[in-house]
């Protein structure tokens, strides 16, 4: 009953031509988490499962399958079956910086990361932190081409004795 007034019943009878469709794709499908969703909707189609008996079935939140079932009503299988996400934040530094970065590394003009964190907020207007710089300069390729600072008064005879001991 309660189905019919949120229009379950008539997104059933619009898309009952699909269910042979879906089974087609579901016993082919190898991916995981396609299966699932056509698992899901085959469900919804050729029975008369609720959202919560279909999601304790596939092992997903109710309010998933309400979702997979708004992308199969409105995109079709295309939308059920694509993955589409934001992918993150976007970098402040774009490639035409990076690249401009790999000449700099090659050249050799910059021996620290602070020297390459001016010289982005100097020439290109980015403001990063050292570490951010670190991070950037290691996706790039750029090392360290002198080695970690040591004490000026290390004794070197006792640095010997403890690696032999």
């Amino acid at each position: 009953m309660l189905s019919s007034i949120h229009g379950k019943k008539t997104w059933k009878n619009r898309h009952r031509n699909e269910v042979d469709k879906v089974m087609l794709l579901y016993k082919t499908e190898k991916l995981a988490w396609k299966k699932e969703r056509l698992l899901a909707i085959k469900l919804l189609l050729e029975t008369d499962k609720s959202y919560d008996e279909v999601a304790g079935i596939v092992g997903r939140a109710r309010s998933r399958i309400q979702v997979w079932t708004k992308l199969f009503r409105d995109k079709g299988l295309d939308g059920v079956l694509s993955r589409s996400h934001g992918g993150g934040r976007k970098s402040s530094v774009t490639t035409t910086v990076q690249e401009a970065m790999i000449e700099k590394l090659k050249q050799g003009a910059y021996r620290t990361a602070k020297q390459f964190q001016v010289w982005l907020r100097e020439e290109h207007q980015i403001k990063l932190s050292v570490k951010g710089v670190y991070y950037h300069l290691g996706k790039l390729g750029g090392r360290l081409k002198v080695p970690r600072p040591s004490h000026l008064k290390k004794d070197e005879a006792k640095v010997e004795v403890f690696r032999t001991t």
